[in-house]
């Protein structure tokens, strides 16, 4: 992993900006590409097809073992699900996760999709993962630290019956898809490294209605919830400056129009 506490120039920070939009381009379009019907294969082939046009590489086959291009985990999947040939259904919250290479810089972006029509606790699940790492973004000003940063990430989920999956964590991105710092999800303010203008910054927790405890899969890869409850997440990149954060996932998209919910 890179050197703790790594802080980008603004040409790198630009490098990073231009996967990030590549991966929001992507995204935008899958929206209209995902349904009841599909299965992760088809998600996987759309996703490469799209990125084949862009010039930037799929990232994740063979990254630690990993044995497909995309992630896609489906409801009580936490994390790292490898796409297959299983049909969604209607109700089913199917999260992508890709990552790729362009220019050198890695980008890394995951949205979790609800197959419609969804029921209330499916639509809150969404919500309070994607008020969860909003509000993890946020945070991120020059001089907070990490367990202040977990503190809120943590409450944002809580406020709507969610908790944060903690043996996951976000991390900083650049040249290497993981470097560290790490972003752990703990309720410990106060605590832990500060962050410094200059870093960019993936947020990502995983959340679940159910109880906060995964086990890895027989795949030998994914992990699942332990109660199989269903979970969520969404993973953005931010760019922290002295003045505040851009957030790169979400090029040109005020930030203050989609506090409660995801704009897609």
């Amino acid at each position: 992993m890179a050197k703790e506490g790594v802080v980008k120039a603004e040409f790198q920070v630009r490098h990073l900006a231009r996967t990030a939009e590549i991966l929001y381009q992507v995204f935008y379009k899958l929206k209209d590409f995902i349904s009841a019907g599909k299965t992760g294969l088809q998600i996987q082939s759309f996703i490469l097809n799209e990125l084949a046009q862009t010039g930037a590489t799929a990232a994740l086959r063979g990254y630690r073992g990993f044995r497909a291009d995309v992630s896609i985990s489906v409801n009580e999947v936490a994390a790292h699900g490898i796409p297959d040939e299983r049909r969604f259904k209607p109700g089913d919250l199917v999260t992508v996760d890709v990552a790729i290479l362009n220019d050198g810089w890695y980008g890394d972006m995951a949205w979790t999709f609800g197959i419609p029509p969804l029921n209330v606790n499916e639509r809150r699940l969404i919500r309070a993962a994607w008020q969860a790492c909003i509000t993890g973004c946020l945070a991120l000003k020059p001089g907070t630290p990490m367990g202040t940063l977990g503190t809120r990430v943590i409450d944002a989920a809580a406020r709507l019956g969610g908790q944060v999956v903690n043996q996951f964590c976000g991390h900083s991105i650049g040249q290497e898809l993981h470097e560290s710092p790490l972003i752990p999800y703990t309720h410990r303010p106060g605590f832990g490294w500060t962050v410094k203008s200059g870093m960019v910054l993936n947020i990502e927790p995983v959340v679940t209605l159910g109880a906060p405890d995964v086990t890895q899969n027989y795949d030998g890869i994914s992990y699942s919830t332990v109660d199989r409850k269903a979970t969520a997440q969404f993973e953005l990149t931010c760019a922290v400056g002295d003045n505040g954060i851009r957030i790169l996932s979400l090029p040109g998209l005020p930030v203050k129009n989609m506090l409660e919910y995801p704009p897609f």
